[in-house]
């Protein structure tokens, strides 16, 4: 893994995690050197909580610890950086400044890491399917991610009674899984990212892919 942090073996069935150290702050010296390494104390600290959580989280956070473990993923905490799976190094990065707890990014990560490794997610068919198949595939994966992490933040919430709901909670316990799907099928939400609805950005994917360009 890139960043230049620590790296711990983590007593939470062997999940190798790391914490991400900025370039600037590994080279401060004096007063600034000695807050910067008790804030990384403090964020390793919170890093093996984060781990923790998961076996708090339900069947899903127990789920996504073993497709970590099964899988060998490297965990890197950071704070700033952003969260995401880097599949060409095999690692998970989780951003603890993001709203709500890690441990559920963790888990909507951890199943789409589960997909790509089993060759079954949406994105090795994009040259099999067409467009309306290949933007229905993605978005089934990822409203099953997000299902997950919901249910996941549901069981948290017995444990952390002030932790606030997941972005979805209010949806999912209207409609469940399908009103999930409703809100992304239908253009509803747009990816925080891209700033695109669901079917604007995985329909220009495959526009891409194979087409060569990105208008349909």
């Amino acid at each position: 893994m890139q960043g230049g942090g620590a790296v711990e073996r983590s007593i939470f069935r062997g999940v190798t995690y790391f914490l991400h150290v900025p370039f600037e702050v590994r080279h401060l010296v004096g007063p600034a050197a000695e807050a910067a390494e008790r804030a990384a104390v403090r964020d390793s600290a919170k890093g093996r909580e984060v781990l923790a959580a998961l076996a708090k989280a339900g069947p899903d956070g127990r789920a996504a610890e073993d497709i970590l473990r099964r899988y060998g993923v490297e965990v890197e905490f950071n704070r700033g950086v952003g969260s995401g799976y880097v599949d060409h190094l095999n690692g998970l990065m989780v951003d603890l400044e993001e709203e709500g707890h890690p441990a559920i990014t963790i888990i909507h990560e951890a199943e789409h890491i589960a997909l790509e490794k089993e060759g079954r997610n949406a994105y090795a068919q994009i040259k099999t399917l067409d467009r309306a198949g290949y933007i229905e595939a993605q978005i089934s994966e990822e409203v099953g991610a997000l299902v997950k992490e919901t249910r996941a933040n549901i069981e948290l919430q017995r444990h952390y009674p002030d932790l606030p709901d997941a972005p979805f909670q209010e949806s999912y316990l209207a409609g469940g899984h399908e009103e999930i799907l409703r809100l992304l099928r239908e253009g509803h939400v747009e990816d925080p990212t891209f700033g695109q609805t669901y079917p604007e950005y995985y329909g220009e994917e495959w526009n891409v892919h194979n087409l060569g360009r990105h208008a349909p």
